[in-house]
């Protein structure tokens, strides 16, 4: 595997420290970068180059990763609020380091954070894992207490198991002068109208364009599971099956994702495969953990070894962020006005309620606007911990499979709007199946995570339903139980 593709690093140290990397200046910031990472030059109207975009990028105008950008002439660079309203105009898979003098330099992730990046303090250097920092010295405390790689937990609220290593969680941004993060979003309440109608078609548009700009370009993989958002993703790419490709893992025996899928598959003649489980060895899940500075583990960190049998010029689009529209931490009893406190947060994300968890997560939930209703933290919730700190360094552990990964769903416009819808609707899932009727109704043909035919009624959710049924049968019948007199 090769290491770190597509990464980076920032500093203020006067020679390069990767001499094959590509080097720009920024301010009094040198960047380097690996050869495979795609930079866009942000220059001013006048000329001036200001900054960066590193990664796989859509243009406010659609095009994919262009070599030069201009930001527009009316804008006030020296209005941050401003500024960060362009920058999240773009959406895909980033990092922005943009250098300015009515602002200073900055570092601004995507919307999800799905490009992750680590600093350090004490050394001034930034980079997109532990493993490129000049020095990484353990916190055995704190990697002993979450039992990593082997628990399959990550680190929420910016830690990392090394010293004074810290992340960017999205809607922070990172002043480069001072080593100092800062909430920048949101910056207002989310509207929430009871007609969804509106919400829903703007979604499906965008989230078709996301896959639509890339498709144009590159060739797609898009895994197909039982689930919901691999189902939206692939209903919302309808227009571009040519360019599509789709895979579900196999694990050796029949599963319901590869039931649905290959039931998919086969009634609409898409390009699918079984992705065979390859057994990596103990170096290619060394090498993955060093990828991903040593931070996350999982499932798909076992599985990371299989994409070496796809297509490496292809792009990925992973479904990463759907759950937003879904209420990914939201439990039933949760309401409004619901006090949320960090012992309560940690257990929802299954991680430890250890001292210095808990006094991360304490800020953490310091730096939120004290608007925000009880739905509004739980959602920030997941976008911040379980994308920023999860899904992003994931990411790089699979990247030198792909010519690119880039997250659809990663895109504040798309965010905004799943914010934006009712809370009892988005508890009922209904956000899934009316985006999929919009874009490709015929898929809701298929039941989401449940066989079908004789399977389903030998499965667990099969014998579950005739349990149930035969209770209220045997109640009917028997007039049990009796109400009271």
């Amino acid at each position: 595997m090769h290491r770190f593709h597509g990464q980076f690093v920032l500093h203020n140290q006067s020679e390069n420290i990767y001499e094959e990397w590509h080097t720009s200046q920024i301010g009094n910031f040198r960047l380097e970068t690996e050869s495979s990472l795609p930079v866009t030059s942000i220059i001013t109207a006048d000329g001036y180059s200001i900054g960066l975009f590193l990664g796989y990028t859509i243009s406010p105008t659609n095009q994919y990763a262009p070599k030069v950008t201009s930001v527009p002439q009316t804008l006030d660079l020296d209005n941050a609020a401003a500024l960060e309203n362009w920058i999240y105009s773009w959406r895909g898979r980033y990092v922005v380091v943009i250098s300015i003098s009515g602002i200073g330099t900055r570092l601004y992730l995507d919307a999800i954070g799905s490009m992750s990046c680590v600093y350090s303090i004490t050394q001034q250097f930034c980079s997109s894992s532990t493993q490129l920092q000049p020095l990484h010295v353990w916190d055995e405390d704190l990697a002993r207490t979450y039992g990593m790689p082997e628990s399959g937990k990550f680190y929420p609220a910016g830690m990392t198991p090394f010293q004074s290593i810290r992340r960017v969680m999205p809607n922070f941004f990172l002043d480069l002068e001072t080593m100092s993060t800062y909430r920048h979003w949101p910056q207002h309440s989310f509207k929430r109208p009871d007609d969804t109608a509106d919400l829903i078609t703007q979604i499906q548009s965008r989230l078709s364009d996301n896959i639509y700009t890339v498709a144009q370009e590159h060739g797609i993989y898009l895994s197909l599971t039982a689930g919901r958002d691999s189902r939206m993703l692939l209903a919302a790419a309808r227009g571009m099956l040519d360019n599509i490709k789709l895979f579900t893992y196999d694990s050796q025996r029949i599963t319901v994702d590869i039931h649905i899928a290959r039931q998919i598959a086969a009634k609409n003649n898409l390009s699918w495969r079984l992705l065979p489980s390859t057994l990596p060895s103990a170096q290619d899940l060394e090498e993955w953990q060093v990828n991903v500075g040593h931070c996350v583990a999982g499932s798909i960190w076992q599985h990371s070894k299989d994409f070496s049998q796809l297509t490496s010029t292809h792009m990925r689009m992973p479904g990463l962020g759907g759950e937003i529209g879904r209420s990914y931490y939201w439990q039933p009893y949760d309401r409004s006005d619901s006090i949320i406190r960090a012992p309560e947060l940690l257990l929802r994300m299954h991680l430890p309620t250890d001292t210095t968890s808990l006094r991360n997560v304490d800020d953490w939930l310091a730096s939120l606007p004290s608007w925000l209703d009880t739905y509004d933290v739980l959602d920030l919730a997941y976008i911040e911990h379980r994308l920023g700190c999860w899904a992003g360094p994931s990411l790089y552990g699979s990247d030198p499979y792909f010519l690119g990964q880039l997250v659809p769903f990663g895109d504040r416009y798309l965010i905004e709007r799943m914010l934006s819808l009712p809370p009892h609707y988005r508890q009922k899932q209904e956000m899934t199946r009316d985006i999929i009727c919009e874009a490709w109704p015929e898929l809701l043909s298929f039941p989401f995570n449940r066989y079908t035919g004789i399977r389903y009624h030998f499965s667990r959710t099969g014998m579950r339903y005739h349990v149930r049924r035969l209770k209220r049968m045997m109640q009917y019948h028997t007039g049990y139980p009796r109400q009271r007199a």
